[in-house]
């Protein structure tokens, strides 16, 4: 008995129309006494591709003042397949517990509640993409959207005390 490993020159798929989830091969040999041999083989294809984005870390700056539905980022997910696949969008609300933020099923993060820089100057948002296919194990990608708030001018001065003030102007009498 022989070991024996086989290589393939051409990339399997497993998608359809032209893919299958099971390949099957009949490999003969022939050795030198001239016996031949044969050997099936049936190949299982994993179909279910690793996620991964193309950007992991994501740091923009708004305007506290900035309106709901205002665009922060847009994150894309690839597969090591080189396709784009179906994915659902989500933010760890453990990192918008406020729910200020939302994801739309292109990757957009948008603002959703207003934002207050003297409550919250930066919020650091953990973005998931979820692959669900259906019959296959769910494959999952990680990113993370830094938001920095800027401030505007929005609160008025605010004095301690009153306090008494002389002005003097030189070279006049009062």
């Amino acid at each position: 008995m022989f070991d024996s490993i086989f290589y393939i020159e051409k990339s399997l798929d497993s998608d359809q129309p032209n893919g299958r989830p099971r390949w099957r091969f009949s490999i003969f040999a022939q050795v030198e006494d001239g016996q031949i041999g044969c050997a099936d083989v049936e190949v299982k294809l994993n179909a279910s591709a690793e996620l991964f984005f193309d950007k992991t870390d994501i740091e923009t700056s708004v305007y506290e003042n900035a309106e709901i539905g205002t665009s922060l980022a847009t994150f894309r997910v690839l597969s090591d397949q080189g396709n784009r696949p179906n994915v659902f969008f989500t933010i760890d609300r453990t990192t918008d517990f406020r729910s200020q933020f939302a994801i739309n099923e292109n990757g957009t993060v948008t603002i959703k509640r207003h934002l207050d820089r003297e409550t919250t100057p930066r919020h650091l948002l953990k973005i998931t993409a979820i692959d669900y296919k259906k019959g296959q194990p769910t494959k999952k990608a990680f990113a993370t959207l830094i938001v920095i708030v800027k401030d505007v001018n929005d609160n008025a001065p605010l004095f301690s005390k009153v306090a008494d003030v002389y002005i003097s102007i030189l070279g006049y009498k009062f």
